[in-house]
């Protein structure tokens, strides 16, 4: 099957003019994405598993580095205080401290894994229709 020009309908081969918009057929290629799609499956393993210590590694499979460097960022900070507090007893409230701060790195970790399954779905449209990347 080939692909009309002008409003991108299937086109069988060897007809003058387009059976959906009427136009006199000017054949181009079907569209060809040339990056191929994210696995889903993928982007929220890498998140989960390997997130649970480093954080940000699903959203550097889906290249968004920047945004998987600040959660890995994030994720370094909570970890260290969280040791800390746990730890060291460096706080007068260590107990207090550590149930805070392990709470945000939980919520942290949770929304990293969300954040990728969107991220990929959005990736993957985005390929579909266009072709190319959202980012």
């Amino acid at each position: 099957m080939l692909v009309c020009g002008n409003c991108g309908a299937d086109v069988a081969a060897g007809v003058r003019f387009c059976q959906n918009c009427g136009a006199v057929v000017q054949v181009t290629a079907p569209k060809v994405a040339v990056l191929p799609f994210k696995i889903e499956r993928t982007a929220i393993l890498l998140a989960a598993l390997p997130g649970v210590l480093i954080m940000g590694v699903g959203h550097f499979y889906l290249a968004r580095i920047a945004r998987g460097l600040i959660i890995l960022g994030a994720s370094i900070v909570t970890g260290m205080v969280f040791f800390v507090a746990v730890f060291g007893g460096f706080f007068s409230s260590s107990l207090l401290v550590a149930a805070l701060v392990g709470s945000v790195r939980l919520a942290l970790w949770i929304w990293q894994i969300v954040d990728a399954r969107k991220l990929t779905k959005k990736y993957n449209e985005s390929l579909e229709g266009t072709g190319k990347p959202p980012w």
